[in-house]
């Protein structure tokens, strides 16, 4: 569907879908693809944030890729349909790329775990305490499970996620599916306030009807209650 600009003139689909895929991929963490259609103003923020501290830049690869992205005339993207394929498969292969760089940095180093062991053997030997951390590990929590409470922490501080988008970015940053619901279950989130936060972030950048914004943050992975709940937060 066309959109009349100001001059009264008929705007036409500008921007190309796979160009625009592939300057979100490998530069959106600097705002790129969001120059390139033309979104000054976010573009700013987004870069000035390095890509929405990784959230944005994640959400703005699918929002591309799933046909959700407009260009500055709100028109959709050319040659979606024929390059969507091509776009799927170098950005799975970079996100196996980047699982795999990750899984191997990991066993490069020194089993922590190990020396957390011995170090608490040693602290017990001399009569000190163990530190927190070699308790939980004592306790059945694996490092990776640590790790993974952790990072899903400090991504709730810099952004809302719903349950199953947060266990999606654990995942994506090379946690296990078992230690990314681990770090999921025990982050302490409430899934209606992070609801409400995601609605507010989208209403700052984008304007949105209720059932539009309702809509997007059920893609988000909220539940529909969820997403209710964060639309009347919003004022809808």
């Amino acid at each position: 569907m066309s959109t009349e600009r100001q001059d009264g003139y008929e705007a036409a689909p500008t921007k190309d879908f796979m160009i625009a895929a592939m300057l979100s991929l490998f530069l959106g963490v600097f705002a790129i693809d969001r120059f390139y259609l033309a979104r000054v103003g976010t573009g700013i923020l987004k870069l000035i944030t390095f890509g929405g501290f990784g959230i944005w830049y994640v959400i703005d690869l699918i929002l591309i890729l799933t046909g959700n992205m407009k260009d500055n005339f709100n028109q959709p993207l050319q040659n979606r349909k024929k390059n969507l394929k091509a776009a799927l498969l170098i950005t799975g292969v970079v996100a196996l790329l980047s699982v795999a760089l990750t899984s191997y940095g990991n066993h490069a180093n020194p089993d922590l775990s190990r020396i957390s062991a011995s170090s608490s053997a040693s602290h017990s030997a001399n009569g000190s305490a163990p530190s927190n951390q070699i308790e939980e590990a004592g306790n059945g929590v694996s490092k990776g499970e640590e790790n993974a409470l952790r990072a899903a922490r400090r991504y709730l501080q810099v952004s809302a996620f719903s349950e199953s988008g947060l266990a999606q970015q654990l995942t994506f940053e090379g946690f296990s599916q078992s230690e990314a619901n681990y770090g999921v279950s025990h982050s302490g989130a409430d899934w209606n306030e992070q609801a409400a936060r995601a609605a507010e972030q989208y209403l700052n950048v984008q304007s949105f009807s209720r059932s539009g914004l309702i809509e997007q943050l059920q893609f988000e992975g909220f539940t529909r209650s969820q997403a209710e709940y964060g639309a009347r937060a919003a004022g809808y």
